[in-house]
């Protein structure tokens, strides 16, 4: 590292200053996005970070972190290194270029096997069911996975237990299997022998090493990796309430073609979930090549968005952790990705009624307009908005900006905005 007089040692490594990031806001954090804002260089942010200057918006756990050194940050980067684990920031070469375009990209990325399964130069298509599956749905998944990676397609699956677990099988076979792993790097794999052999003939990718070091990762924020990175989403089993169906949301938020296995039988509730997504438009799943089909379509509307959208938002999930950072101009990401992050929501958190949950004493005189606004009317535009607060557009917007950083308001499609 290098000294340049104005803020103290500069590490050449900037990875450094992103891993630090993440372990002070936490993995995925979409709020790193906004805080970063106005920043040339990442070092300036993180130490602006350090320096208190943005306590006002942060939890007190974060506040607490911010006093982690930036030697940690670095002695963790060896640590991976060491165990042949690749960690990568938003501006990394290698960095997958699909998730440079989603809304909220992950700032750093522990990679373990072939980073080329990744590219966007080779077709990809996520898996997604139930731990629990029938054995149609395990034939069909199998015999699906093994057909897509025999033809160089990457099959994606969060390597838990039932569909996932049969999915990255029949890939491994190919050497095409790929995981998102929801627990970290360096999670599970004393207990799951399928992560060692994906590591070893596929490739595997999480945002964070474990959770004694970033704290436990949302799955949904893991979901949005496995959906980015894929050209087609495939449902294979799951119920009407099933926390899998936030695929459904994120993969109608990029873009992606929804693929769902038809019912063995229309009348078990192990299989409303693809009775609901196939009523909403999302395509019958009858062969593989219909999965190839819809991945050299690139992105062709197979569904009704809104009513993808709806299923999604079914099941309900605790809000968990305080949310996260963001970062620069050369490490930021481009004008068109910060306009879709802002566009960004967590499924399942927006019902109006846990507004009476938030503690709304330590909002400001405009944040109590905006509040009483969203709690009254519900799901509001900007627009309308800025006229019931009667609040500049300017000062509207950042005080919805500490706000969404603080939890206390989502921001929708369309720039409609609603209370957590």
């Amino acid at each position: 590292m290098t000294d340049n007089g104005n803020n103290g040692n500069i590490f050449e490594d900037k990875r450094v200053y992103w891993v630090w990031i993440s372990l002070v806001m936490g993995a995925g954090n979409p709020a790193v996005w906004e805080l970063c804002r106005g920043y040339k260089h990442i070092n300036d942010f993180a130490e602006a970070l350090k320096g208190g200057e943005f306590d006002e918006s942060l939890s007190a756990r974060q506040k607490k972190s911010c006093a982690i050194p930036f030697e940690k940050a670095a002695e963790l980067i060896a640590g991976c290194e060491e165990r042949g684990v690749q960690v990568l920031c938003f501006r990394s070469e290698g960095y997958p270029d699909r998730l440079r375009r989603i809304p909220n990209p992950p700032h750093v990325l522990f990679v373990r096997g072939n980073l080329k399964l990744l590219s966007e130069t080779r077709g990809a298509a996520a898996f997604v069911g139930t731990r629990a599956p029938t054995a149609y749905s395990v034939r069909t998944a199998e015999r699906l996975s093994a057909e897509l990676a025999e033809r160089g397609v990457t099959v994606l699956t969060g390597l838990e237990a039932g569909i996932d677990s049969v999915a990255a099988e029949a890939a491994c076979e190919a050497g095409c299997a790929a995981g998102v792993l929801g627990r970290g790097i360096f999670g599970d794999e004393q207990d799951n022998v399928l992560i060692g052999r994906t590591a070893e003939r596929g490739v595997l990718i999480a945002e964070y090493t474990s959770a004694r070091e970033f704290g436990k990762m949302q799955f949904d924020r893991r979901n949005r990796l496995l959906c980015g990175l894929a050209d087609a989403v495939v449902f294979i089993e799951c119920r009407a309430d099933s926390a899998g169906l936030n695929n459904a949301g994120h993969a109608s938020r990029y873009g992606r073609p929804i693929f769902v296995l038809p019912p063995s039988d229309i009348g078990d509730p192990r299989f409303f979930g693809q009775r609901d997504l196939i009523r909403a438009g999302a395509a019958p799943l009858f062969s593989s090549e219909d999965i190839l089909r819809g991945i050299n379509a690139a992105g062709r509307a197979y569904y009704e968005t809104e009513a993808i959208a709806e299923i999604s938002k079914r099941r309900q999930h605790k809000k968990t952790a305080a949310k996260p950072i963001v970062e620069i101009t050369e490490n930021a990401p481009d004008n068109e990705n910060m306009k879709n992050e802002q566009k960004n929501t967590d499924e399942g958190l927006h019902k109006s009624e846990m507004s009476a949950t938030i503690d709304i004493s330590g909002l400001s005189a405009e944040q109590r307009k905006i509040y009483e606004a969203l709690k009254e009317n519900g799901e509001v535009h900007l627009n309308r908005l800025a006229e019931l607060t009667e609040l500049d557009m300017t000062e509207l917007i950042s005080e919805l900006s500490f706000m969404r950083i603080d939890g206390i308001v989502t921001e929708l499609s369309g720039k409609r905005y609603c209370l957590c």
